[in-house]
């Protein structure tokens, strides 16, 4: 798969995603592995109301596939399974931390891989996240048209969704939460229509650079 907008190229189906800005502090309950299930918290607070959301995500680097000249398997590259991590600011809205990164300068989306890598190996040190590693937030002004997504920028949640809403920290830990029906399936009525694909086929728009495999992986649970 292509990174939205046709910038840089991407081998993972999805990407972790987790957040060091502002007064974002890293705080693993333990060490984490590069290959295995992961839990991402994210704390917003309304008004001073605390609203803390998680969503689990399974990264694998073990898997095998039939190779192109066939009789032997070949490693696969790293699959991130789950979905964005949606969290409901009650009448402010819904706010979305998608399964993609910026790139340091923020003048594009980056490469999984990279960000994946910089995150996990972040929560194993205790380490604020590097800004390469930031993911994409966005929010809809209509939620059954994803041609209404706009980018929220994390260090203003007020721009996006109003007086005193303040992005407070984003935590990882080894844990898994239980799968059970789609969420953000339920939330985003046009999600599996899309199979992975651009939100919108208009050039030049957000939507057009976002997919589905932005906000879940495989896009069938």
């Amino acid at each position: 798969m292509n990174n939205p907008g046709g910038w840089t190229a991407i081998s993972l189906a999805g990407v972790l995603i987790l957040l060091g800005v502002g007064l974002t502090v890293f705080r693993p309950q333990h060490a984490v592995r590069l290959d295995g299930s992961y839990r991402l918290t994210a704390d917003v607070t309304v008004l001073g109301r605390h609203y803390v959301t998680s969503q689990s995500y399974d990264y694998d680097c073990a898997r095998t596939v039939p190779s192109m000249s066939g009789g032997t398997t070949v490693a696969a590259p790293c699959e991130l399974t789950g979905e964005a991590l949606r969290m409901d600011l009650g009448t402010r809205g819904k706010l979305f931390i998608l399964m993609t990164g910026w790139n340091g300068d923020r003048s594009g989306f980056s490469g999984a891989d990279l960000m994946v890598h910089q995150l996990l190996f972040a929560a194993q040190h205790g380490q604020a996240v590097p800004p390469a590693a930031m993911p994409v937030m966005v929010r809809f002004r209509d939620l059954t048209n994803p041609n209404t997504v706009e980018i929220v920028d994390p260090g203003h949640l007020d721009r996006s969704f109003g007086a005193a809403v303040e992005f407070k920290s984003m935590t990882i830990d080894g844990g898994a939460l239980p799968r059970g029906i789609s969420d953000i399936d339920a939330t985003l009525p046009w999600l599996a229509a899309l199979k992975g694909g651009r939100l919108s086929a208009q050039p030049d728009t957000l939507a057009y650079r976002l997919h589905g495999f932005d906000f879940k992986w495989p896009p069938v649970q």
